[in-house]
C-alpha cells in the first residue's frame, strides 16, 4: 500500500511540475503546447528511496517508517492536489476562460 502511495504521490509532482511549466509559458507569452518534466528521476529513484527508507526504519522501529514516510506523503499529496487546482485555475484565467 506504501508504494502505491508513494507512486501516485510522485506521480502528482511530476503533473504539478507540467503545470507550473505551462503556466510560466503563459505568463511570458510562449505556446504552452510544447511544456512538460521529466519523470527521471522522480519516479524511479525517489519513491523507491522513500521505501527503502521506510523499510530502514520499519526494520529498527515497527511501523514508524511506515507511518512516517506514509504520512509526509499523504501531507505532500495534498499539497501537490490543491497546487495542482491552483495552477489549472490561474490557465484558465489567463485564457480567459475563468
Amino acid at each position: 500500500m506504501l508504494l502505491l502511495l508513494l507512486f501516485v504521490v510522485w506521480c502528482l509532482w511530476v503533473v504539478a511540475s507540467t503545470g507550473h511549466n505551462a503556466l510560466e509559458a503563459a505568463a511570458a507569452g510562449r505556446p504552452r503546447d510544447r511544456v512538460g518534466a521529466s519523470i527521471m528521476p522522480a519516479i524511479p529513484v525517489f519513491f523507491l528511496g522513500f521505501w527503502g527508507v521506510a523499510l530502514v526504519i520499519d526494520h529498527v522501529a515497527a511501523p514508524w517508517g511506515t507511518r512516517v514516510v506514509g504520512g509526509f506523503h499523504v501531507v505532500c499529496g495534498v499539497v501537490l492536489l490543491v497546487d495542482i487546482l491552483w495552477v489549472t485555475r490561474r490557465l484558465r484565467s489567463i485564457d480567459g476562460r475563468g
